[in-house]
C-alpha cells in the first residue's frame, strides 16, 4: 500500500491511499539533502 495525501493526484483515492502499484520518486534538486528535495514523478494532476 502507498500512503498519499495528496488530494490534486488522479491516482489519490481520496482515502489517503495512491491506487498505483508502484511510484517513481525523483528529485526537484542536484544534491537532494532533505525530504523536501524529493518529488513524485509519478503525481498526475486531476
Amino acid at each position: 500500500m502507498i500512503n498519499c495525501s495528496v488530494k490534486g493526484c488522479n491516482y489519490n483515492d481520496q482515502d489517503n491511499h495512491c491506487t498505483l502499484t508502484d511510484i517513481t520518486v525523483g528529485c526537484s534538486t542536484s544534491t537532494p539533502h532533505e525530504c523536501c528535495d524529493t518529488e513524485c514523478d509519478s503525481f498526475e494532476c486531476s
